[in-house]
């Protein structure tokens, strides 16, 4: 286990009382999250070695209430846990049902800008990418970085770990090089101007579930099959039943 310091995310125009109506963008900006880099996945595009693709696998990143709600949508902190008389928020009941207590975002996410920190202090930045020659279909503008593989945990404590890959363009220079070298180390994470990819969709629905332990037990297995838009959905809204694509990705993580 290693140690991880609170997460600030950033809740720019975001209303998160329960009498606003409007919709809200998922939120995923960290600025300086603590976490742990693990083995990087590297992808030589098109046999350039300039366009080097690496896919950071990122863990351990602590969201308290507002930053999960932030991403995941109004009311998402209080149906997945559950406040005893000790006033220490735990996990609801149901989540014991779920394969190894988690849940996977299958939307992804791109940033305008990502900035690591290493070792030293040292700052590994990436930005947009426009193309200087807008003739040249081969070349195409991109973002700074990729998030995809989004993980949450509920913890004892009220505390959500999150986990993510983020892919990012090193090139082949000193930055390529730090990147490797922090592999397995304690990294601080910045993501600015996030946004859903378009071109995945939106988010899909997640577990969720009204009331506290009492009202809920019994029907942990309808809880454990319930989802809702929450990005969308009104405050304290429930849909019941799930959907094609989420029953397809759960069979294939319980095949693992």
């Amino acid at each position: 286990m290693f140690h991880v310091e609170q997460t600030n995310i950033t809740l720019e125009k975001t209303d998160m009382t329960a009498a606003s109506s409007q919709k809200s963008q998922p939120l995923l900006d960290l600025d300086g999250a603590a976490a742990m880099m693990r083995k990087i996945s590297i992808n030589v595009l098109n046999k350039d070695s300039e366009q080097t693709l690496f896919t950071c696998p990122v863990e351990g990143i602590e969201l308290p209430e507002k930053p999960l709600d932030a991403l995941m949508g109004y009311g998402t902190f209080r149906s997945w846990y559950n406040q005893g008389a000790d006033k220490i928020w735990r996990p609801m009941p149901w989540w014991e049902k779920r394969n190894k207590g988690d849940f996977q975002v299958e939307d992804e996410f791109v940033c305008e800008g990502v900035i690591i920190r290493v070792a030293g202090g040292k700052e590994l930045e990436f930005e947009n990418y426009e193309p200087e020659d807008e003739d040249d279909e081969k070349d195409t503008a991109r973002p700074a970085a990729r998030i995809t593989n989004i993980i949450l945990k509920p913890t004892p404590g009220g505390i959500t770990l999150l986990s993510l890959h983020l892919q990012v363009r090193p090139g082949i220079g000193k930055t390529n090089l730090a990147l490797q070298e922090h592999q397995f180390r304690h990294i601080h994470l910045t993501l600015t101007e996030t946004k859903l990819d378009e071109k995945e969709g939106r988010q899909q629905p997640l577990p969720l579930v009204e009331g506290n332990t009492d009202s809920a037990a019994g029907t942990d297995e309808q809880a454990a099959n319930t989802q809702v838009a929450a990005a969308t959905a009104k405050p304290g809204e429930v849909i019941d039943g799930t959907t094609p694509k989420s029953r397809a990705a759960t069979r294939a993580r319980n095949a693992h």
